[in-house]
């Protein structure tokens, strides 16, 4: 059995070395009313923004990394691509950085590129819990790594499944569709108000839709 690592916000700190982005320890309140400390990190504009903690495990031991995330999704109105991603690694035995970067392990987490645990409907539109197994093999001490680029998003711990049990399932692909006939009927109102606009300054016998003024003599 995998023993669990919850995310916790104050573990986890700016990447100094990567300038330009955005990200916050804040409180919020959640779709289940808690009140937990989270990290906000990402927006449209940035380069990029990364938060990273490190961590001494056991070896040889498997783990689960546990957390749950809100945004980190590509909106249709947004132009550009979306970047969002766990990443994990040992630092134990490398000369480099760059040695033990390389055998780093990457989660996509933007979109539906990875399943999370479970995905529901919230006030945010969606809701995702994750649960990353690992292996530690022969190393101690673990660096872990979120990365965001795009979007914003809201990463916080998670609370057990059943705790969710009365929320409403909702995966990505039912959301973009949601997203998409609300941007069509969002469509259609603008097209109708444009018509009503045009009628008003333009009636059909071609008038202004001013008042006219008679200028007839008596």
């Amino acid at each position: 059995m995998s023993n669990v690592i919850d995310f916790n916000a104050r573990e986890f700190k700016m990447d100094k070395s990567l300038s330009g982005g955005f990200g916050e320890r804040v409180f919020l309140t959640t779709a289940l009313g808690n009140t937990v400390e989270a990290w906000e990190i990402g927006d449209t504009y940035s380069m990029g923004t990364r938060i990273v903690c490190e961590k001494k495990l056991e070896k040889s031991t498997d783990y689960l990394f546990r957390f749950a995330m809100t945004g980190g999704i590509k909106d249709l109105s947004m132009r550009g691509s979306v970047v969002s991603k766990a990443v994990l690694y040992g630092l134990d035995g490398f000369e480099t950085e760059e040695e033990a970067w390389e055998e780093r392990l990457t989660f996509s987490l933007e979109e539906s590129r990875l399943r999370p645990v479970l995905s529901k409907r919230d006030g945010t539109g969606l809701l995702r819990v994750f649960e990353l197994p690992f292996h530690t093999g022969e190393q101690e001490n673990w660096r872990i790594v979120f990365a965001a680029l795009g979007a914003k998003e809201q990463i916080f711990p998670a609370e057990d499944c059943a705790a969710y049990g009365l929320m409403e399932d909702l995966d990505y692909e039912a959301w973009l569709e949601e997203r998409k006939a609300e941007q069509e009927k969002e469509k259609d109102l603008e097209v109708e108000r444009q018509m009503k606009k045009n009628s008003f300054l333009w009636p059909e016998n071609g008038r202004s839709a001013e008042k006219e003024v008679d200028t007839e003599t008596v």
